[in-house]
């Protein structure tokens, strides 16, 4: 996201029909990992990543919220210079509960978690009028699934919830449905286990 324009400055596919998609990934922590130093211990807390990143003037003059909306703007006005269509094709932020599950107390979870919400829903109202496609990457209401070297009851990190028209499906990082013991597609819905549906449900996908 952050080097998209540097890297192509203008849009590079001849689509004379207009069918193209070009798209981009954003994640807050800017890896999406929300560790320190690649593979370290998870580290979800807001306060956390704003502190990191205005201290170390990653932000400019900007708070760690502005940075963050500066950075979809960046890909929203390429997008409109180059007159092409454009997607996110992944966003995602920690949870209330991956939170707790990781350690962290209950009312400090709650209030880190509401911070990100807040971001977020901000961040979602520029998608929207901008009418990007959305795909909530590790950031809807996933079933928690147990994950070798993650913390007991986080979700697969690398599952992607595929919203559409009001359905979706949990697929697993080789595109395969991740399935109930029954065999069934879960969720049908947004699940509402997680905090980010408090701001997933006011941005649903259009057809």
């Amino acid at each position: 996201m952050d080097t998209f324009g540097d890297v192509h400055p203008k849009a590079w596919i001849n689509d004379p029909r207009g069918k193209v998609v070009y798209s981009a990934h954003q994640y807050f922590d800017q890896t999406g990992r929300y560790t320190v130093a690649g593979n370290g211990p998870l580290e979800l807390r807001y306060s956390f990543w704003a502190n990191r990143f205005e201290a170390k003037s990653t932000t400019g003059e900007r708070s760690f919220d502005e940075w963050n909306l500066h950075r979809l703007d960046k890909f929203i006005d390429w997008l409109a210079r180059n007159q092409v269509r454009g997607d996110i094709g992944e966003i995602g932020w920690p949870s209330y509960q991956q939170m707790v599950a990781s350690g962290i107390p209950a009312s400090e979870a709650s209030a880190e978690s509401q911070r990100w919400n807040v971001l977020a829903e901000a961040w979602f109202q520029k998608a929207d009028a901008a009418s990007l496609s959305v795909t909530y990457f590790a950031a809807s209401g996933l079933q928690f699934v147990d994950h070798p070297g993650l913390p007991p009851r986080l979700p697969e990190p690398n599952a992607v919830f595929v919203h559409s028209a009001g359905n979706g499906e949990l697929r697993d990082a080789m595109g395969m449905p991740i399935l109930t013991p029954e065999g069934k597609f879960q969720p049908r819905d947004i699940d509402t286990a997680n905090s980010q549906y408090d701001v997933l449900i006011k941005h649903p996908s259009r057809d």
